[in-house]
């Protein structure tokens, strides 16, 4: 977490310039259409590239992605769709404002979230509309036009039943509250949980047939 060879700082100051531009290179030439989500969960306190880590500002954090940003249009790399996408809200963390770059910047928003059941001391479990409504509620006032993608979310098995949450997340919640949600990416890891669709088979039959309706296989890019 603590790299000081990565810091803000350092990346303004040009450090890293030839690495980034090697990446836009690269994006440029495939010249496909893909998200790029950089520098996720900026809002956090775990990543290399958050406010308050290893010296790190907000102000330094806007000015990097712009900088990034700049290199890969200079590098010709316009096939590229920009995905800010900080964690779920929670009071301890760093405003959204704060660490956004600006409409020109951004293509699209993204939220990850977890719903943890009673995995920990500290979790409970929450449906959908608990885990993303105020971020969701936020970033439509922040730029109403720009469409939104849930970047992570899992399900614990513990604490409720996962596969009644995939049903209801994916058919009624997110049709009826979040029509601004243009795009679900499921964490299908087994980490800090089982975060799978496969975690139960009543969790991946849930997935499947969620997956296969046509309001899940619209072309994106």
């Amino acid at each position: 977490l603590h790299q000081p060879k990565y810091a803000l700082k350092k990346i303004l100051g040009g450090k890293h310039d030839a690495y980034v531009r090697s990446w836009a290179r690269a994006a440029a030439s495939w010249g496909k259409p893909f998200f790029l989500r950089f520098a996720h969960e900026m809002n956090g306190d775990w990543t290399t590239w958050s406010p308050g880590v290893g010296g790190n500002t907000a102000r330094e954090f806007v000015s990097v992605w712009r900088r990034v940003h700049g290199i890969f249009r200079q590098e010709g790399a316009t096939n590229v769709r920009w995905v800010w996408a900080p964690v779920a809200h929670s009071e301890e963390h760093t405003p959204y404002r704060y660490v956004y770059p600006g409409d020109t910047y951004v293509h699209w928003f993204g939220i990850s979230g977890y719903n943890w059941g009673n995995t920990r001391e500290w979790s409970h479990w929450q449906s959908f509309s608990d885990i993303f409504g105020a971020s969701y509620r936020t970033m439509k006032r922040m730029a109403s036009e720009k469409p939104i993608m849930i970047a992570e979310v899992g399900c614990a098995e513990q604490g409720g039943d996962k596969a009644s949450w995939i049903r209801r997340a994916y058919v009624k919640e997110i049709p009826e509250k979040f029509p601004g949600i243009k795009a679900v990416v499921w964490f299908d890891a087994d980490k800090e949980n089982d975060w799978r669709v496969n975690s139960s088979r009543g969790s991946l039959d849930a997935y499947r047939k969620i997956a296969a309706t046509p309001l899940y296989r619209k072309r994106l890019l």
